[in-house]
């Protein structure tokens, strides 16, 4: 299995090529999705050990329900775009409910439950949802590149070791 420096020296390498096909208004979303994914969101994550997982410092805590129930090298952990769509939605499902309740919260204290009919009714919100909708899809898409890289290191890896494995025995086979 490649080490985590394997796989980020190769995610670096490979990001100029991921690029290419790449339309302009997505490039810096993608990256940031594709960076993040290399060095913090890897599939490496079902491992505590993990460069990824020491990369959190004192927040890695938030990954030890997931490290406990995810097998590493799992089907859910390394396949592609489940995993790396798990991973998101692991991280930013708590994130997500906790905007939501002080939106709510904020809403009832301060606008009696009207903020939502406000802002509803201001096109400006639908021009920047349209914009939040295409950063979002490229950051995923991003991490979804950078975890198919990772993933299909470690599937060639074991395919040569397995392969240097059969070789050597049928060179010690011959020798005898």
């Amino acid at each position: 299995m490649p080490s985590g420096n394997t796989h980020e020296f190769t995610n670096m390498v490979l990001l100029p090529v991921s690029l290419t096909f790449l339309q302009p208004d997505g490039l810096i979303p993608f990256i940031a999705g594709y960076l993040f994914s290399t060095f913090y969101l890897s599939p490496d994550l079902d491992i505590p050990q993990s460069k990824p997982s020491q990369r959190w410092g004192r927040l890695k805590i938030i990954w030890i329900p997931y490290q406990s129930f995810i097998p590493h090298r799992s089907i859910i952990s390394h396949s592609p775009v489940i995993g790396s769509l798990i991973r998101l939605m692991y991280l930013t499902f708590p994130i997500f409910l906790t905007i939501f309740i002080i939106f709510k919260i904020i809403d009832e204290v301060f606008f009696e439950g009207r903020l939502s009919i406000l802002l509803e009714e201001d096109t400006s919100i639908l021009e920047i949802s349209s914009y939040l909708k295409n950063l979002i899809f490229y950051f995923t898409y991003g991490v979804i590149v950078s975890d198919l890289i990772h993933i299909a290191l470690d599937i060639s890896s074991t395919f040569f070791k397995g392969i240097r494995k059969k070789i050597n025995q049928k060179v010690k086979f011959l020798k005898i």
